[in-house]
């Protein structure tokens, strides 16, 4: 009996190591998309975007994904060029518009 036990807290221990390794890789995933956000927003758009963090995670990522794709095709660079909060605004409308449902008909 004694040694089931030791097998459970053994299993118990790893269980958690793993998650816990997982929690690192997330939190460093998401240190990473926010220096990159840094780096390439100006102060406002980066607020913005934190805000949309916060609302739709999922709407966060498609914008750091479209970021990053920007800058290795040198459509923003580090220096002056950094991406407006208009800028990042129009980003958010293109990625948010709904298509309008159409209805068709057709005539006999």
């Amino acid at each position: 009996m004694a040694q089931r036990g030791e097998d459970d807290e053994e299993r118990l221990r790893k269980a958690q190591m793993k998650r816990l390794q997982e929690m690192q890789k997330a939190q460093e995933l998401e240190s990473q998309k926010r220096e990159v956000a840094r780096r390439f927003l100006t102060d406002s758009a980066y607020g913005r975007l934190m805000n949309v963090r916060l609302s739709s995670h999922e709407l966060y990522d498609q914008v750091i994904n479209l970021i990053v794709a920007m800058a290795q095709n040198r459509r923003i660079d580090e220096g002056n060029g950094k991406m407006t909060e208009e800028q990042l605004i129009g980003v958010l409308g293109k990625l948010t518009t709904k298509r309008e449902p159409t209805m068709e008909f057709k005539h006999k």
